[in-house]
Formats: structure tokens, C-alpha cells, sequence
């Protein structure tokens, strides 16, 4: 499993990127424990920053980060639409 967060400034400019992931054989939970401490750094670190988030139609994912990022707009894309 593999999962992005990118900074980008005013401008639309990508600052930075950070890639997390995790290999299968480790399970989805792994990943969403390291994608949820990078995601709470992001958010201490800039707390009055516009948060998005986007997904693969893993449903899963997205139900553990509407229910702990709120806030956070979530788009969900089916894997038909992502895989052609």
C-alpha cells in the first residue's frame, strides 16, 4: 500500500512530498497507522492549513479518515475510474 502528502504554498507550487507505505503481507493496518501519524504531524505543524484528502475507492481507508480527520474534505474515486 502506498499513500502521498504534499505541502503546497498559495501559489499552488508543491513545496514537499512524503510517500508512507507498507507492504501487503503487513496488512492495511500498518499503513493507515504510519498515513494517520504523518497526517497528524502535517496538521500540527500547520494547523490552519486547507486539508484534502484522495483516494483510490478503497473504502476502508476513507472510513477511518472521515472518522478521524472530520475536517478533512475527502474525495473518493471508484478503482474503475483510477485503473482506466
Amino acid at each position: 500500500m502506498l499513500g502521498t502528502i504534499s505541502l503546497y504554498d498559495r501559489r499552488g507550487e508543491r513545496q514537499h512530498t512524503a510517500c508512507i507505505a507498507a507492504a501487503l503481507e503487513h496488512g492495511g493496518a500498518t499503513f493507515l497507522l504510519r498515513m494517520q501519524r504523518e497526517v497528524e504531524q502535517v496538521k500540527r505543524l500547520y494547523p490552519q492549513a486547507h486539508y484534502q484528502g484522495l483516494a483510490d475507492g478503497a473504502k476502508r481507508e476513507l472510513d477511518v479518515f472521515r472518522a478521524t480527520h472530520p475536517q478533512m474534505f475527502v474525495r473518493f474515486l471508484p478503482r474503475d475510474a483510477v485503473s482506466g
